[in-house]
C-alpha cells in the first residue's frame, strides 16, 4: 500500500458514489453540530459537576492512608 489510490479512502474518493456519501456525511456532520450546540451548551454545566466529582473519586488518593502510620 504504498500508493495512495490503493487505500480505501483513495478508492472512495474516486467513484461518484463514494465522492457523493462523503460530501453529505460532511453536510450531516455540520448541521449536527450546529443544531445540537444549544443541547451540548445547556448540558455543560451539569458535566462540569459531575467531572468535578468523578476527579474527586479518582484522583483524591482515598481516605484509607493520611501518610501517618499508626502502630498498636
Amino acid at each position: 500500500m504504498t500508493n495512495k489510490d490503493s487505500s480505501i479512502i483513495g478508492q472512495l474518493l474516486h467513484s461518484k458514489s463514494g465522492f457523493a456519501l462523503v460530501v453529505f456525511l460532511a453536510i450531516a456532520a455540520f448541521f449536527l453540530a450546529t443544531e445540537h450546540t444549544a443541547h451540548v451548551l445547556g448540558v455543560l454545566p451539569y458535566g462540569l459537576v459531575a467531572l468535578c466529582l468523578v476527579m474527586h473519586l479518582f484522583m483524591h488518593g482515598g481516605h484509607g492512608n493520611h501518610g501517618g502510620q499508626h502502630k498498636h
